[in-house]
């Protein structure tokens, strides 16, 4: 099970014997709008990059934050196998599963396209958004800082194809332009992100929509009237999906100012390869998959008793898995629980059991 922190904070469910306050949203389908837009709301709430980046700076070892969190996963995983729950409730939330899903499992992919941006190194980054500097790298932890006082570059050596970027510069003049300077636009902002994507390498089947939002600028006055001053910003949200299925955790989040100059960007998007541990398995039985995660959902809902109702999103997915030889990835069933005040917890539970015969498609 993946959760965030959150899962038992802000989620509120209404129950009524079994019956479930659960919104139908855009379940099993990765073309549904209201799955992209639920996976970047779990997105903001991540934290920095999902790395170990501050175990870094206390100097904790990798290897160590690595030891304490498959200790802490083990334990998890533990109490969710001795947990018993709501035979009642996890049946009735087992029938709006297979209600979403499709009818059976689908043929997972073992490899994809040839991903660049996992091939690239920092000057070569910086040089595709469009900076150049005489500034060496500097180490810290697993990774590799360039930053001259007004670009900073930051990449990783344990996840090849992962980068975060801020200009403070043009992060700086974005603020002086809202109000005197007329938008671009979103279209021109998509053609954008499109064209980085291309440069950077990240191959165009497995981006999955790319769309542009304005972050708009408001302020209150003192009787508590709202004046807007419009768009002080884009920022755009893509999403990966390999053989139309999600890969959880591959995004790219870029922001532009106004005019179209990229402020802050960071990507994630290593070369796909599945998963050696699940090269040899076999595929569990459909029903202990959706069994399995109505345990899970019941688990994270069974406190959650209130006034307000969560939405609910499934579908088949890979999940990374970082290694001492890079990222690798394995099939899953992922649900995502989100309620209207932006809490929310990710489950997911494996597709294949490993050791056994191998039925996954080439």
């Amino acid at each position: 099970m993946v959760n965030y922190g959150y899962s038992k904070l802000g989620i509120t469910l209404r129950v009524a014997a079994v019956a479930l306050a659960i919104s139908p949203l855009g379940c099993g389908s990765t073309d549904n709008d209201d799955v992209a837009v639920q996976t970047a709301a779990l997105d903001a709430t991540r934290g920095d990059d999902g790395d170990t980046a501050e175990a870094s700076r206390n100097g904790v070892s990798r290897e160590e934050t690595l030891r304490v969190r498959t200790d802490n996963q083990r334990r998890e995983d533990e109490a969710a196998k001795n947990w018993v729950g709501d035979a009642a409730r996890q049946a009735e939330l087992a029938r709006l599963l297979r209600e979403r899903l499709p009818e059976r499992i689908p043929a997972f992919a073992t490899q994809s396209a040839r991903t660049r941006l996992a091939e690239m190194d920092g000057p070569e980054i910086l040089r595709v958004l469009g900076y150049t500097t005489d500034v060496p790298s500097a180490r810290e932890g697993d990774k590799s800082i360039i930053d001259d006082g007004i670009t900073r570059l930051r990449t990783s050596s344990s996840v090849a194809g992962y980068f975060k970027f801020a200009d403070r510069a043009a992060l700086f003049d974005a603020h002086q332009k809202v109000g005197t300077v007329t938008p671009v636009g979103t279209e021109r902002i998509e053609r954008q992100v499109a064209q980085t994507l291309d440069e950077l390498g990240v191959p165009a089947a497995e981006v999955h929509r790319i769309r542009a939002r304005p972050v708009v600028l408001d302020t209150i006055g003192p009787n508590n009237e709202i004046k807007e001053y419009g768009a002080a910003a884009f920022i755009s949200n893509v999403h990966r999906q390999v053989r139309e299925l999600p890969v959880i955790g591959s995004e790219c989040s870029l922001a532009f100012d106004i005019e179209g100059a990229l402020t802050w960007g960071r990507c994630r998007w290593p070369q796909f390869r599945l998963s050696p541990s699940v090269m040899g398995a076999a595929e569990r039985d459909y029903d202990e998959i959706v069994k399995d995660m109505a345990r899970q959902l019941d688990r994270t809902l069974d406190p959650l008793v209130g006034a307000s109702s969560v939405d609910l999103s499934t579908s088949f997915a890979y999940e990374e898995r970082v290694t001492s030889t890079g990222v690798e990835y394995v099939p899953v069933l992922r649900a995502i629980l989100l309620s209207k005040d932006q809490a929310g917890a990710e489950l997911t539970t494996p597709v294949y059991e490993p050791s056994q015969t191998s039925s996954i498609a080439k």
